[in-house]
C-alpha cells in the first residue's frame, strides 16, 4: 500500500514481487495524469533495494516520467542501464556469492549505516570481486541515495552521507597490461589461415592492426571504411541488447565524441584483409542463394558478416577466437590457450606495437580513443593527420623489422 494525496492505493499479488509491479504500474499512471512522485510513500517498499529498482526505471525511461534524477544529464542507453541492474542485482539486492547474511537491499534506507556499505565492499573483496566492481557499486550507490533525497525518502540524506563517508575501493594489487609479440601475433594470424574455415583470419588481422574493440570491428559496414584514402571511420558498435543485436553508439561518444568517434589509418595488413574479406564476402553471398540485408560490398553491409550476410554476435566471436588460440599455442589442463586472450589484449597489443613504433602517447589516444590521460599517460590534442600518417609509416617499417627478424 502507498499513499498519494492522502487516499490509500493498495496492490494485491501472489508474491511482494508482483504486487510491488502493480503498484509501479499505477504509479506511472498517475505520473502521466500530472501527479508528484514526492507524494508516494510507503512503510513496506522504503528499502535500499526498492529505491535502487525506482533508480533504475527512472534512468531507463525513454519518456521521463515524475523525476529524472538529477545527476543523470542524459539518458542512460538500454545497455548500461541493463550493465547497472547486474551489478546491483548481484551486489546489493541479494549478497555477494558466498556471504551469507542480509542483503544491503532488505535494509530499510532509514536505517542504513556506515558500516553496512562497509561491510558489503568487504564481502565483495573476500568473494573475490574486482576492485571496480566494488567501485562501480559505490558509486551506484551514491547515485541511489542522491535520488532518494529528490524523492525525500526518509532518512535518505543520512543514508547518501553514510555511502559518501566510506572510502572507495583502490586495488591492491596493479596488474600491468598484457599484450602479444608480433611473432606470437603472426603465429595466430597464421592458425588462423590454417584452420578447416579461414573466416577468423580477416577479421583477426585487423583487429590486431586497428586497435578496435569488438563491438567496433563487427559493427563496420563498408561505408565506414575508405580503402582509397587508407582510413577507417569509426561510429558504431554492435551490441547486444534485451536479447537482439544493435548497432550502438561507440563507447563514449554521448561523453567525449572528439576522442571516441574517430578516423584510423589503415596499415598494409588490415588493407590486404579487408581485399580478401570483399572477394570472401562475395563468394558466400552466391554459394548462399539469399543474402541479408544488401548486396556483398554494398555500403550499408556489414564488412565481417555471417554466411548469410547477417551481423556476427561478439560473444561467438570471442569463442572462436579462443579457439584459433587454442590450436595455435596450445590449450592446458584446464582447456584453456596457454597464451591468455582477452578482451582488451588486442588493443593493448596494437597500443604496444605503436609505442615500439616510437608514436607518442596523444598520437595514440587519438587512434584507439582514449579520453583519460591516465589511460596513455599523454595529452590527446593537436593530433594532426599528417602526424597520424607519418608516425604510422614508422610503425609498418618497424613492423616489416620485427617479422623479418631484424
Amino acid at each position: 500500500m502507498v499513499r498519494v494525496n492522502g487516499k490509500s492505493l493498495v496492490s494485491w499479488g501472489k508474491s511482494k514481487d508482483e504486487a510491488l509491479a502493480k503498484l509501479d504500474s499505477k504509479r506511472k499512471a498517475l505520473l502521466t495524469e500530472g501527479e508528484s512522485v514526492r507524494q508516494f510513500r510507503s512503510k513496506n517498499a522504503q528499502t535500499v533495494g526498492r529505491l535502487c529498482e525506482l533508480w533504475l526505471s527512472a534512468i531507463g525511461e525513454k519518456v521521463p516520467l515524475g523525476i529524472v534524477p538529477a545527476d543523470i544529464s542524459r539518458r542512460i542507453a538500454q545497455s548500461g542501464v541493463d550493465a547497472y541492474r547486474s551489478t546491483l542485482s548481484r551486489n546489493v539486492l541479494r549478497s555477494p556469492q558466498g556471504c551469507s547474511g542480509l542483503p544491503l537491499g532488505d535494509i530499510p534506507v532509514s536505517r542504513l549505516k556506515r558500516n553496512d556499505v562497509v561491510q558489503l565492499l568487504e564481502d565483495m573483496r573476500k568473494a573475490g570481486l574486482s576492485t571496480s566492481v566494488r567501485q562501480n557499486v559505490r558509486g551506484r550507490l551514491i547515485q541511489v541515495m542522491a535520488y532518494g533525497m529528490q524523492l525525500s525518502w526518509s532518512g535518505a540524506s543520512d543514508a547518501w552521507a553514510a555511502v559518501k563517508s566510506t572510502a572507495r575501493p583502490e586495488s591492491e594489487v596493479v596488474r600491468p597490461a598484457t599484450s602479444l609479440t608480433i611473432e606470437q601475433v603472426n603465429q595466430l594470424l597464421e592458425t588462423a589461415a590454417r584452420m578447416p574455415s579461414t573466416r577468423m583470419l580477416n577479421p583477426l588481422t585487423v583487429l590486431y592492426f586497428a586497435g578496435l574493440r569488438i563491438g567496433e570491428l563487427l559493427g563496420l559496414r563498408w561505408e565506414d571504411v575508405d580503402l582509397e584514402v587508407g582510413v577507417i571511420h569509426v561510429r558504431h558498435s554492435l551490441k547486444r541488447e534485451r536479447g537482439k543485436m544493435v548497432l550502438g553508439s561507440v563507447k563514449g561518444a554521448h561523453t567525449r565524441k572528439v576522442a571516441a568517434l574517430r578516423d584510423v589509418p589503415i596499415l598494409p595488413q588490415s588493407a590486404e584483409a579487408f581485399a580478401r574479406q570483399l572477394e570472401q564476402q562475395k563468394a558466400e553471398r552466391e554459394a548462399a542463394g539469399s543474402w541479408k540485408g544488401f548486396e556483398a560490398g554494398a555500403p550499408e553491409q556489414y564488412v565481417f558478416s555471417g554466411r548469410h550476410g547477417g551481423c556476427l554476435d561478439p560473444m561467438t566471436f570471442w569463442e572462436n577466437l579462443r579457439l584459433v588460440a587454442g590450436a595455435g599455442f596450445g590449450v592446458g589442463d584446464d582447456g584453456k590457450p596457454l597464451v591468455r586472450i582477452h578482451a582488451h589484449q588486442t588493443r593493448h597489443t596494437f597500443v604496444t606495437l605503436l609505442r615500439d613504433a616510437g608514436m607518442d602517447f596523444d598520437a595514440i589516444a587519438s587512434v584507439v580513443g582514449h579520453a583519460n590521460s591516465k589511460v596513455t599517460e599523454g595529452v590527446y590534442d593537436h593530433v594532426t593527420p599528417a602526424r597520424q600518417a607519418d608516425t604510422f609509416a614508422k610503425v609498418h617499417e618497424a613492423l616489416g623489422r620485427q617479422a623479418a627478424g631484424q
